[in-house]
């Protein structure tokens, strides 16, 4: 039992060794074309900001359930201000995005394409905002970042 178990591990090795650059010849393809993908994607860079507002309480878990649900819901409403067809439609304009789909595609497809490109996440505490911006030149989606994020804030300052 055990010499047909090691003559079944020296038939492997005996086609291995013969096969040899077969295999070499074919993890050195996958490889090659692995890196040639690799190289011909876009970059892809992602942008965050984090928010944070302090309720007028001292503790948030003070806060009353009813204040947290209203402080909840002006969030929400701030988050589809600053996603909203004007204020996106600005931005693109102000970073001069999406030029080649602006030649061809209505601002509002463009405008929905750069909405797909934008998260707006609460944390679990309620109290911190995360946005995220995805594009494919570092510099301008910083900026981007950055004006979504002001926007935001603007838009909160009449409700503190």
């Amino acid at each position: 039992m055990e010499s047909q178990q090691v003559l079944k591990i020296k038939g492997y090795l005996n086609t291995i060794s013969q096969k040899k650059w077969l295999i070499l010849s074919g993890v050195l393809f996958g490889i090659t074309c692995g890196l040639l993908f690799y190289l011909k994607q876009d970059k892809v860079y992602e942008g965050e900001a984090l928010l944070s507002y302090q309720p007028q309480a001292q503790n948030s878990s003070q806060m009353p359930s009813d204040e947290q649900a209203e402080m909840q819901n002006v969030v929400n409403s701030l988050t589809q201000i600053v996603v909203s067809q004007s204020s996106l439609e600005k931005i693109i304009k102000q970073e001069d995005l999406y030029t080649i789909q602006r030649d061809y595609l209505p601002i509002e497809d463009v405008v929905d394409l750069m909405r797909r490109n934008i998260n707006i996440d609460s944390s679990s505490h309620k109290s911190t905002y995360t946005i995220t911006y995805e594009g494919s030149d570092p510099a301008r989606v910083v900026r981007v970042t950055n004006l979504l994020a002001a926007r935001l804030v603007e838009e909160y300052l009449p409700y503190r």
